[in-house]
């Protein structure tokens, strides 16, 4: 298979996981929207059942495109084929590390919330 043909396949599923994740995410907003129930109140576990059944999903989307990004081999072509890219691409492993840890911390402190304590973390907090 020619390279520029492989190279147009990666990024077309690279392209259609990032429509997945857009789509994960904008469900995850639009459920955020919605009238949040005091800690300790009934409808909580419920809130934060369907909340942590988000952030599990938008994770497994993340896991799943960032490991075709950075095992799929084209992160290593860019970087053999343009060194200065090295840079950007180790910047981009790293961010898909940050991206990682924040939904699992804020997975976390959904489970907080969900036991009726209020989160650390100021992302789930009553606003």
């Amino acid at each position: 298979m020619p390279k520029e043909t492989k190279a147009r396949q990666w990024m077309q599923k690279v392209l259609e996981e990032h429509r997945e994740l857009e789509a994960s995410i904008a469900a995850l907003r639009t459920f955020l929207e919605q009238p949040r129930p005091d800690i300790g109140d009934d409808e909580a576990r419920d809130w934060s059942a369907q909340l942590s059944k988000e952030l599990v999903e938008l994770h497994h989307l993340l896991v799943r495109n960032f490991s075709y990004e950075e095992d799929g081999g084209m992160m290593t072509d860019l970087s053999k084929k343009h060194p200065r890219a090295d840079r950007w691409v180790d910047d981009l492993v790293d961010e898909h590390r940050e991206l990682l840890h924040e939904i699992r911390s804020i997975t976390e402190a959904v489970m907080f919330y969900e036991e009726g304590r209020q989160p650390e973390n100021p992302a789930i907090r009553r606003r």
